[in-house]
């Protein structure tokens, strides 16, 4: 079956089958930041940005994305957004084992988009479901936290998200 669908901003014509898991789909694609972790949407290894919603791919049908747009890690990268979340982990010490990068990144860009200064006690609930130990909650807590305010610097300190 063929699929449209954007993936890191180009309109792409995927050739797969409607139930191939969209985490397959992007391995065999060239895809290394979707990894393969627990194939129960807990982990957060695979997780992609679906129409800018963190999602974990192993939960996903290839054949459901039809005119759906994708974000990866390797183009996430490339953004403010990143560099923001990024610099925050650098501050806080947090280095990543990178099989869950995806999950953390994601998680963090959910969270600062969407409220520009979020609490200590949203972020815990927001990353509970993270299940790679490389970095303590407490720890990526206050790096998402300084991550949040980095944003708010660069975007002007021009509310964005809630309160």
């Amino acid at each position: 079956m063929k699929i449209s669908c954007s993936i890191n901003n180009v309109e792409t014509l995927i050739e797969a089958e409607a139930e191939e898991r969209l985490l397959t789909t992007l391995r065999r694609l060239g895809y290394i930041s979707v990894k393969n972790g627990c194939m129960q949407g807990k982990c957060g290894s695979c997780t992609i940005l679906l129409d800018d919603l963190p999602v974990p791919s192993c939960l996903l049908y290839t054949g459901s994305i039809q005119n759906n747009a994708i974000v990866t890690l390797e183009y996430f990268a490339k953004t403010p957004d990143y560099e923001d979340i990024s610099k925050a982990f650098t501050q806080t010490g947090i280095k990543l084992c990178g099989f869950c990068n995806a999950g953390k990144y994601f998680s963090a860009y959910d969270i600062i988009k969407k409220n520009d200064r979020p609490l200590k006690e949203e972020i815990e609930h927001r990353v509970s479901h993270l299940l790679c130990k490389c970095v303590d909650n407490e720890s990526l807590v206050a790096a998402i936290l300084l991550a949040s305010k980095i944003r708010f610097k660069r975007l002007g300190g021009i509310a964005h998200g809630k309160r």
